[in-house]
């Protein structure tokens, strides 16, 4: 694996103390931050040279984290919340809207805080998952699509663009994504100001996607030393050369998923997305 990852485990629970033991594990060469505001769930974590705990809101500290990712910062969501729309909220105040019907899509349904939550298993996956790139691992049938591709083009309407951001696996049940990538999407989202998005994340069997209102604070993060720039002067919001663009050539999440078979580098860019106001998609996905 590459030894010069940093790893932002957001959230030091069952799930973030599973993705900590397994990444010291598998990692040999990385460090890690806990991101954990209860003491309790703290104290149960393992102890490490590599391993530092911090006391903070996960949400705000990825929005300091955005203000200048760097190619070895992964973010390993744990936390109950769907982080990435949480980001968003916080860092442009885009509020958090009820779907208006549940879409088609397999598993689905939706938690308190409207986020919609689907699934291609109707049964409880092993939390150690190797995750195969073609077919699922528990009942050895073929996965015709991933999830990745079918939230991108099943939650898509002409008024709503849809951005989808690609988990990876990191280990075994332990799923991330570059902090340069969230960043793309913040970026992506930015160009729509005045319209609702959808904002999900996804690995290749399941996912989250909360539908949003239009930025109440229309400004983008740079990427570089924290600075803000506004996304509605007149010029599309900066993507920093991401392949992401409502002028880009439309390319799914089904087409990209065929032409990348293995994982995107950190700061890719690489996101599952619909923005089109012709219904032509819009943007680059790749496979979780």
């Amino acid at each position: 694996m590459n030894t010069e990852r940093m790893y932002h485990v957001m959230g030091g629970g069952r799930f973030g103390t599973k993705a900590v033991r397994r990444l010291l594990e598998l990692d040999a060469g990385c460090r890690i931050r806990v991101v954990e505001t209860d003491a309790a769930a703290r104290a149960g974590l393992p102890d490490g040279a590599r391993l530092t705990v911090i006391g903070d809101d996960a949400v705000a500290y990825c929005c300091r984290l955005l203000a200048e990712p760097g190619p070895a910062d992964w973010i390993i969501p744990t936390v109950p919340v769907h982080l990435a729309a949480a980001v968003i909220r916080r860092l442009v105040g885009r509020a958090f809207l009820p779907w208006p019907g549940l879409p088609e899509l397999p598993g689905v349904a939706t938690g308190p805080d409207g986020t919609l939550y689907a699934s291609l298993a109707d049964f409880i996956c092993p939390d150690d998952c190797p995750q195969p790139a073609d077919h699922c691992h528990q009942t050895g049938l073929p996965r015709e699509k991933t999830l990745i591709t079918l939230l991108a083009d099943g939650l898509f309407t002409p008024e709503r663009p849809v951005f989808i951001l690609p988990s990876r696996q990191l280990a075994p049940g332990v799923g991330g994504y570059p902090a340069a990538d969230l960043l793309s999407l913040h970026r992506a989202a930015a160009e729509f100001p005045d319209r609702p998005v959808v904002i999900g994340t996804a690995c290749l069997c399941h996912g989250a996607a909360t539908l949003m209102g239009p930025a109440a604070d229309a400004r983008v993060v740079s990427g570089t030393g924290g600075e803000e720039h506004a996304a509605d002067d007149g010029e599309p919001a900066a993507t920093g050369g991401d392949n992401f663009s409502s002028g880009g050539k439309p390319v799914s999440g089904q087409e990209a998923d065929a032409e990348d078979d293995a994982p995107a580098p950190a700061g890719s860019g690489e996101i599952a997305g619909r923005g089109e106001t012709s219904g032509n998609r819009s943007g680059c996905g790749g496979a979780a």
